[in-house]
């Protein structure tokens, strides 16, 4: 069976972070029988709208990913009761229905980079007055001393 839909970012619960959607959720593929089980191969195409890590600024990332994930019936999850949910990683058929939800917003966090970057060469911001350097240069003091052992500076300066 042929797949393709497409489903409005906004209306779609991926995580209770600052992850958004841009516009929609697009999935095709193929749903195949095997010996009872269901074989769904496809893709998920969408664009997430991140705040960069270093630089706070907003910027999408767009999504291609390949899908190939087996459903199993019911029955099979009744006699796999005794498994926690979190070491279980199957999907079930539902009243004969598949939950391609679960599915999709599962693929996508799997393929959510840990740190968020606007670009690999991003330079962030002065951590003194937050000047984005990407954009412009500030005049703030690059020396850092470290506040524990600021007492030290205080007194080579009175030696001098």
């Amino acid at each position: 069976m042929e797949l393709d839909l497409s489903e409005p970012g906004a209306s779609f619960y991926i995580l209770d972070t600052e992850l958004h959607v841009r516009d929609t959720i697009r999935v095709q593929g193929e749903i195949t029988k095997i010996e009872g089980n269901f074989l769904l191969t496809g893709t998920i195409e969408t664009t997430l709208i991140f705040l960069c890590d270093r630089c706070l600024e907003e910027y999408l990332f767009p999504l291609h990913l390949e899908m190939h994930e087996l459903f199993l019936p019911e029955k099979e999850l009744k006699e796999s009761k005794e498994e926690s949910e979190e070491d279980l990683d199957l999907y079930f058929i539902n009243d004969d229905r598949i939950d391609l939800g679960t599915t999709v917003r599962d693929t996508i966090i799997l393929s959510l980079p840990m740190k968020r970057l606007c670009s690999e060469g991003c330079l962030g911001l002065c951590p003194h007055c937050g000047t984005n350097f990407n954009i412009a240069s500030c005049n703030c003091s690059s020396q850092e001393i470290d506040p524990r052992l600021e007492i030290l500076k205080n007194l080579i300066v009175g030696k001098e």
